[in-house]
């Protein structure tokens, strides 16, 4: 009984994931994806097959296995449950967290494109050993939105390899990507040759991004282990983009790590500048346009100064990343950027918006952080009876007066976007012109009188009550 209920409360863990989970109907075995043709690198640009440019644009945050990393991973290590046991929860719950409904409202933003996470967990069961029912729960993700014209980057998430909640779970146990003593870093080149050859024929898949946010000890580090899951993939898998981060907290020092002889590789980094203003919705007294810090690359701390920051600073930002000798010639993915729905009374949604334009500028991919997400107010917001409803049976979990077979199909419907979230006001127009300047039916911001930018002009007039 114990264990049942230890499960259960992994349920309601999703709820403070930084991803959400899919929930599709369909068979892995029957992909149906040929409509999307294979993308590949030429140049600075992505490409289909016949040479056609593409341009990425959607949403990042996606997850395919329902369950939360520290609750799943706390069960495992410190009580001892069998990890493939949470495979048939998750099978159940994904009918639930993204929808048809979702796959629709993503197609109606204009958006092509998602950034979908998994974890190491969620596949591995046991050093090197996969679980078949969680593979299959990703390809169905992927073939689900394959079939609807959305591409699917797939990104390895939390693994040690960083200091953020994220890899919490790990790092608070001394457990690091970059020691090789402990196995993390073989596991994970591992499945990415597990996950090549797994996908290798399925153009649904725009690429693969390696690792979210690496910190690496050192360049020579994150070289090293772009090399082995570079090699890990290719051996199988010669068709797919693989997206290469920036070292994070070391962008401008480490860079991509070095030179890799692969013709099939872009870049990828976020962008969420100001910090303060875009993730920090609680701390008082901020705005955009507005004053913030500043600090110059490859400065000390001290050097930073108080600054006004405008569109023209983003901008400078976006020159200083894009001008990295490492990021030239090559496409660039922005993986994730946002600013929270909290911040719209001080300007959230004209940050979103000039970051957008400059992104379209500069003929950049990039997915928005975030579709749905535990505490970010990104494109949906969950409902606060809803996460009064949650609390009530988190209470109950916690007491034991409750197991998942207690949870009724009411309470489970309240995790989907219909029932349990509201659209932030705005958000949609503005990616519909945003998404839109990515499939030829805009300048990217550099035509002012273009009808799309006209409407998208307007649209701010009535927002901001001119």
């Amino acid at each position: 009984m114990r264990k049942i209920r230890s499960l259960a409360a992994l349920f309601f863990g999703l709820f403070f994931l930084g991803a959400t989970a899919s929930a599709f109907a369909g068979s892995a075995a029957n992909p149906d994806t040929s409509a999307l043709p294979f993308l590949r690198v030429q140049g600075d640009k992505i490409v289909t097959e016949s040479g056609q440019t593409v341009l990425l644009r959607g949403f990042q945050g996606f997850g395919f296995y329902p369950l939360s990393k520290e609750m799943y991973l706390k069960a495992v290590w410190d009580r001892g449950a069998d990890p493939y046991s949470f495979d048939k929860y998750a099978v159940d719950l994904r009918r639930y967290i993204l929808t048809d409904f979702d796959v629709q409202e993503i197609k109606s933003t204009k958006a092509n494109a998602v950034r979908l996470w998994f974890n190491l967990h969620e596949i591995q069961k046991e050093p090197f050993r996969y679980s078949q029912v969680s593979l299959d729960l990703l390809e169905d993700t992927v073939n689900h939105f394959g079939r609807n014209g959305i591409y699917v980057i797939l990104v390895l998430g939390g693994t040690g390899q960083n200091d953020y909640p994220d890899s919490a779970i790990y790092t608070e146990r001394g457990l690091s990507l970059w020691d090789k003593s402990n196995g993390l870093w073989e596991q994970t080149i591992a499945l990415w040759g597990t996950l090549a050859e797994r996908f290798k024929d399925n153009p649904a898949i725009a690429g693969f991004d390696i690792i979210n946010e690496p910190q690496s000890p050192t360049k020579e580090a994150l070289h090293d282990y772009y090399e082995d899951a570079i090699q890990a993939i290719r051996q199988h898998d010669r068709k797919h983009i693989l997206f290469l981060s920036v070292a994070e907290k070391n962008e401008h020092t480490y860079q991509l790590g070095g030179h890799y002889d692969d013709p099939n590789i872009a870049a990828t980094f976020h962008y969420y500048f100001p910090h303060d203003f875009t993730l920090e919705p609680d701390k008082p007294g901020m705005s955009y346009p507005g004053y913030y810090n500043f600090c110059p690359p490859d400065t000390a701390r001290s050097a930073c100064s108080k600054q006004y920051w405008t569109r023209e600073t983003l901008e400078q930002i976006f020159k200083t990343a894009l001008a990295l000798e490492e990021l030239k010639g090559k496409p660039i993915f922005i993986g994730e950027f946002g600013a929270d729905a909290r911040r719209d009374s001080q300007g959230g949604l004209q940050w979103i918006a000039d970051v957008t334009a400059i992104m379209n500028a500069n003929h950049l991919h990039y997915t928005m952080h975030n579709y749905k997400h535990r505490f970010f107010q990104g494109y949906w917001i969950m409902k606060p009876e809803t996460k009064r409803e949650m609390a009530r049976i988190l209470s109950g979990l916690a007491d034991g007066t409750l197991t998942y077979e207690d949870i009724s199909e009411e309470q489970k419907e309240a995790l989907s976007t219909e029932k349990g979230h509201s659209r932030r006001e705005g958000i949609k127009e503005l990616l519909i012109s945003a998404f839109g300047a990515g499939s030829g039916e805009d300048s990217g911001g550099q035509n002012p009188t273009h009808p799309r930018r006209d409407r998208l002009r307007r649209f701010w007039k009535k927002i901001q009550g001119h």
